[in-house]
């Protein structure tokens, strides 16, 4: 299985010489609704892990939201559905939300967003996707229009950044549709001039130096895999969506080979491609003897000046390696009962157990243990079978106060409403813990298996075992996804 093309996923650590940015409008029929926003710049998605919103509306359904930006970016914001939002430092962007497909734009950014809200795909029924030779036609006039579109913007008005972006997401457009024809066409057993056209398009097609476009990126993998198929002679585009494709052998290097020359007058989409590489090296590390390829890769994402939050995040999936591969468990330590009882985390033969260490004190600490008690019922449990809710009964959980303020942890956990069983007690100092904040702060939350050893760690703890993350394969690339609440 190829396991080297990862999304990428960061955290943000702060902008620099960043200016006032406005956002403001109006939801016509809501009121009170929440909204959030998430940057996305470089491919890399800032993400609240909290699950917090951004603010809520007002009565009359209007909002105001000030961000600070250092360069143009692209803003994922989010009432219910998704909608992609572009500014610049300065501006003052207008918007009337009534829904993920009924949105208008005004203000300094009024433009480029309505030319980004008409990128989105009209409707277009089953007959004509399954009738190659219209739907082939049909993409030809939406594409043509894009690009008059672009022509009409640029003659008015000079944003390259917006044009290399906006040709970037109508280039992922065309590709994906150009593909699912030809795809269609191979099943179908379907010879002679149209798909030889469509062949010709997809091939032929100048690619733009552009890594902020999300579906730009998924479709250049996925043309990428088609040529690498063609020039392997194999096709598994019938399991494509099947995470466990066997790839063939030499797979890997092919592809490595293909994309190099493909993107070898493309330098920042090359770069991008290389820090997936070494990014999947870090977190697809799931043996001792492979930590010293995550160790080298890591380093070589550190020399990579353009993704300043890259290297901090990569650091810490790391050092998470390291305490999974070479520390394995946690290390033995003294723990008290509110009383002042001594106890031992006893070993068991049939229960997962997690292990949350934490200090009251901290308002980081008090919110992760607020979200333990209340969020994490409100996410999940009208989506999960019994099956999965019972295995939470299964799982010892235990939170441990790192600190001596007794007072203030009593006060904490006798106000945080009670929903899953938890076992509490108190060390009074960090002692042999320090070697496991990976992240140097509390709090920390290991997942152990029966057998004690650590199976995983995250700041974010969850009574329900359920991933963060799933994977998927898009076009023969495998990544990995938030997972959606």
């Amino acid at each position: 299985m190829l396991k080297k093309l990862f999304l990428l996923f960061l955290l943000p650590i702060g902008l620099v010489q960043a200016q006032r940015t406005v956002i403001v409008g109006k939801f016509p029929y809501q009121r009170d609704v929440p909204f959030s926003v998430a940057f996305i710049s470089n491919q890399v998605i800032l993400i609240d892990e909290w699950g917090k919103v951004a603010d809520t509306s007002d009565a009359q359904g209007l909002f105001h939201l000030e961000l600070k930006v250092d360069k143009p970016s692209i803003i994922r914001f989010t009432q219910r559905e998704n909608v992609e939002l572009y500014i610049r430092p300065g501006d003052s962007l207008l918007i009337e939300m009534i829904n993920g497909r009924n949105v208008s734009f005004g203000g300094t950014a009024g433009r480029e967003n309505n030319l980004l809200f008409s990128l989105n795909r009209p409707f277009i029924p089953i007959e004509t996707q399954e009738n190659p030779q219209e739907y082939s036609a049909l993409i030809d006039t939406l594409f043509q229009k894009q690009r008059q579109n672009l022509k009409t913007y640029q003659a008015e008005q000079v944003d390259e950044g917006f044009v290399s972006l906006y040709t970037a997401k109508a280039q992922a457009q065309f590709l994906e549709d150009k593909i699912r024809v030809l795809e269609f066409m191979q099943k179908e057993a379907w010879e002679g001039t149209l798909k030889d056209r469509v062949e010709r398009q997809i091939r032929n097609l100048p690619l733009v130096d552009e890594v902020h476009a999300e579906a730009y990126i998924n479709a250049l993998h996925r043309l990428f895999t088609l040529e690498v198929q063609q020039i392997m002679g194999v096709d598994w585009s019938a399991n494509e969506r099947n995470a466990e494709i066997a790839y063939p052998p030499g797979y890997q290097d092919v592809f490595r080979r293909h994309w190099q020359e493909r993107l070898a007058e493309l330098p920042k989409l090359k770069q991008y491609f290389e820090i997936e590489e070494w990014v999947a090296e870090i977190q697809f590390c799931t043996k001792l003897e492979k930590l010293p390829l995550a160790a080298t890769a890591l380093e070589r994402i550190k020399q990579v000046k353009d993704y300043p939050t890259l290297h901090q995040e990569m650091e810490l999936a790391y050092r998470k390696k390291v305490i999974l591969l070479k520390m394995k468990k946690l290390p033995a330590m003294a723990w008290q009962t509110a009383s002042g009882q001594a106890v031992e985390m006893n070993p068991s033969s049939d229960q997962r157990t997690l292990v949350v260490f934490w200090d009251a004190n901290k308002a980081e600490s008090v919110a992760a243990f607020r979200q333990f008690q209340e969020k994490t019922s409100i996410q999940f449990l009208g989506r999960l079978q019994d099956s999965v809710l019972n295995t939470i009964n299964r799982q010892k959980i235990i939170w441990v106060q790192v600190g001596a303020d007794l007072s203030k942890w009593k006060q904490v956990i006798e106000e945080v409403p009670v929903i899953y069983q938890t076992e509490h007690y108190l060390m009074k100092e960090i002692g042999t813990l320090q070697p496991y904040l990976y992240e140097d702060k509390l709090p920390v939350a290991f997942n152990l298996k029966a057998d004690q050893t650590i199976e995983s760690i995250t700041n974010r703890p969850t009574a329900i075992d359920v991933p963060s993350w799933v994977v998927e394969t898009v076009g023969g690339r495998i990544i990995w996804r938030r997972q959606k609440e």
